[in-house]
């Protein structure tokens, strides 16, 4: 170990190569986490062509998101009623409203939450789950930047939101 100490300490020419490639690597990698923390809380705007729908009409990617999940609702999960955009109000809090409110028979079995990335710092998020929660309600969140293919979603519904 004598050989790799002296390089890591920069104690001779090599190991002071060495010890400048590491703090670039160091750097690099802060710049990397500085520049994705500014893209996601940021919510800066990438050029390019929106999504159209059938008429040709731009939909917006949260628009298209909302439209895959209520298709994903409908047709795997058609014994419950789903309500789109409630207010967290309903379930006595403020917050996020919850994108889909999953009922059966009149009771409340599930909300489902889409977001951007993980919002545990987001106020709102957190009162909307919270909420949910001290409802007694299951609540479940999806991640929009990840990819939700249906079959995941069909699980985490049923096995999550709908577990009651």
């Amino acid at each position: 170990m004598g050989l790799l100490d002296s390089l890591l300490k920069g104690e001779s020419t090599a190991g002071q190569f060495i010890g400048g490639l590491i703090d670039k690597a160091v750097d690099a990698a802060k710049e990397v986490e500085e520049f994705a923390k500014d893209k996601v809380d940021g919510a800066e705007e990438t050029e390019g062509t929106a999504p159209v729908d059938s008429s040709g009409t731009p939909v917006s990617e949260p628009d298209k998101n909302a439209a895959f999940f209520a298709t994903v609702l409908a047709e795997d999960f058609p014994q419950y009623q789903v309500r789109e955009n409630v207010p967290v109000s309903e379930f006595g809090g403020d917050g996020k409203p919850y994108d889909f409110v999953l009922s059966l028979g009149g009771k409340t079995v599930g909300v489902i939450s889409l977001v951007q990335h993980n919002r545990d710092r987001n106020k709102a998020y957190r009162n909307s789950r919270a909420a949910a929660q001290a409802a007694g309600v299951p609540f479940i969140n999806f991640y929009l930047h990840m990819p939700n293919e249906r079959e995941f979603v069909k699980y985490r519904i049923s096995h999550n939101a709908l577990a009651v």
